[in-house]
């Protein structure tokens, strides 16, 4: 059982936004993106709505457009995609594969 870190924080979001406008960037690690999100949905904040959130995981490109154009409320982003270039046109399509398997969590390993 969680000691309520995450729940604290969306709280904490919350009240900061009462005073403050802008949006929330999230950085976690993969596996807990989905908790973050059903967390800002569960709290049923009444002016957040599920479109509000964008995950990194759903679409990098869509994420980073919006990310620019700040279109959402809440961005759940991973730890490792901090790292990953977003201009990968120098790199190899083995580096680019590498990289993509390592950020969005493939274990498959051949």
């Amino acid at each position: 059982m969680g000691t309520g870190k995450t729940i604290e924080a969306v709280a904490r979001d919350w009240k900061i936004a009462d005073t403050a406008d802008g949006q929330t960037l999230v950085v976690a690690p993969l596996g807990a993106l989905d908790a973050w999100r059903e967390t800002f949905i569960d709290l049923q904040f009444p002016e957040l709505h599920k479109d509000d959130i964008i995950s990194i995981t759903d679409d990098r490109d869509a994420f980073l457009k919006s990310l620019t154009k700040g279109d959402h409320t809440v961005y759940l982003m991973n730890w490792d995609n901090l790292r990953l270039p977003t201009n990968t046109n120098n790199c190899t399509k083995e580096d680019q594969s590498s990289m993509e398997d390592r950020t969005f969590g493939n274990t498959n390993y051949e």
